[in-house]
């Protein structure tokens, strides 16, 4: 079975033959879709594969740097195709806005402004 398969079952508390049986029918769809073998399945096809099952289990996931960058797409290109594919992506939890940030987070972000604001300063 594979890592993903492994992971996910422990994750939904589903049997690995459970998940294992969408793993298989989703790399055959991501073979039809994109032409080719599962023996020549790259990153990009890996990563097509388990979203697919993801949303066969109902499961979202946010958008990654290492998605952007595994893709090896324009940003401009990689966020057509997220939003087009929003239902794949949980795009709104991918943008941190202020307001949902911890009490912590915001101390964090002022001590660093300082910081930069002294190192300013010392540096004049």
């Amino acid at each position: 079975m594979s890592p993903f398969v492994k992971k996910l079952s422990v994750e939904l508390g589903k049997t690995e033959e459970e998940i294992n049986e969408v793993w298989v029918e989703s790399k055959k769809l991501t073979a039809e879709t994109f032409g080719i073998d599962e023996a020549d399945f790259t990153k990009r096809e890996i990563m097509y594969t388990e979203e697919i099952v993801r949303d066969a289990f109902g499961l979202h996931r946010e958008i990654t740097v290492a998605d952007f960058i595994g893709s090896e797409k324009s940003a401009r290109d990689f966020i057509d195709e997220a939003v087009q594919s929003s239902d794949s992506f949980n795009i709104t939890k991918s943008i941190t806005k202020k307001k949902d940030m911890s009490d912590e987070d915001e101390k964090k972000i002022k001590t660093t402004k300082k910081d930069e604001e002294t190192d300013e300063k010392i540096e004049e």
